[in-house]
């Protein structure tokens, strides 16, 4: 597969597209869908054959919701069970073709309103090739009841419209600190800044020293800053990046739960700061600091030196 890993996708390794370019063949796509309330109709580009379509196994599908949150993205809720992560089932019931060879209607009459539905079809074309084709659609808000022969009759009460799921509302970061205060201890300040960039991405320190960071968000967007043991900084990168399905991510800072991790400052809003009163370790080396909100850690990070 390909894509910009490191986004929370499902690519091997870093890749993108440059260009994509029609040549003049047949295209093996669909090109273009209608949502009713008892399932979705489908348009390819090419026509179908007549004879392999209606084989049930040939299709499949399932579906999720979302949570609307302040956090970066959400973990994958069941649709049925809403309190739970995971993919619903949807049972495909039956499938026609439509008019010209060149339309299906797949019936799917438990779907219901869904923020996410995936649909996976299994084709022959006229001329006899084989092709499989993905259809990733938010049917949140569904059309008409499609009428035709052999198909289950209209359920009554059934919704036409997804109720959203939406997390409580988070509180203001506003002016925060966290640690224990130390008498004497020297601050040191760190700006997050446009560009994920931290304005002050070099910090000396001694060893054992007392400190209070302070974390200055003049950003538009929420940050952190972890600090972690030397070398450290690629693992608690990675690790931060898998947290974007766990949905208590938010909860606790995008800091990952690794031995790595030293100290943390949690994520804070714009226009926020925040204090961090530590001891710096007693061992001489360089510790890293990056932000860990998802995909900023690569560009945001500096050091602390302790000599």
């Amino acid at each position: 597969m390909i894509g910009l890993d490191g986004w929370g996708d499902h690519s091997g390794k870093d890749g993108c597209v440059h260009r994509v370019r029609y040549t003049g063949g047949s295209v093996y796509k669909r090109s273009g869908f209608e949502v009713r309330s008892n399932g979705i109709r489908i348009n390819f580009a090419t026509k179908l054959d007549s004879k392999s379509w209606g084989y049930v196994s040939r299709y499949f599908a399932r579906c999720w919701n979302y949570e609307y949150a302040k956090r970066y993205g959400s973990p994958k809720f069941l649709a049925k069970h809403r309190r739970e992560l995971g993919h619903d089932p949807v049972a495909v019931r039956s499938v026609t073709l439509l008019e010209e060879n060149d339309s299906i209607f797949i019936e799917m009459p438990d779907m219901g309103p869904v923020m996410q539905l995936h649909l996976r079809m299994h084709l022959v074309a006229a001329d006899g090739h084989a092709f499989k084709t993905d259809l990733f659609v938010s049917p949140m808000f569904q059309g008409d009841y499609f009428a035709g022969d052999g198909l289950e009759p209209p359920r009554e009460g059934i919704p036409t419209a997804i109720a959203h799921r939406v997390a409580k509302p988070e509180e203001s970061s506003g002016n925060t600190e966290s640690g224990k205060v130390t008498e004497g201890a020297r601050e040191l300040v760190v700006d997050a800044i446009g560009g994920l960039q931290y304005a002050q991405n070099e910090l000396t320190a001694k060893p054992g020293e007392a400190i209070s960071l302070k974390l200055r968000n003049t950003d538009v967007m929420p940050h952190n800053l972890v600090i972690v043991s030397p070398g450290a900084m690629q693992k608690v990168g990675a690790a931060s990046f898998k947290m974007l399905n766990d949905p208590d991510a938010g909860k606790k800072h995008y800091s990952p739960d690794v031995p790595e991790v030293l100290h943390f400052i949690p994520v804070i809003n714009p226009s926020s700061e925040h204090t961090l009163h530590f001891r710096i370790p007693e061992e001489p080396g360089d510790y890293p600091y990056l932000c860990t909100f998802p995909g900023h850690w690569m560009a945001m990070n500096g050091v602390i030196r302790v000599r």
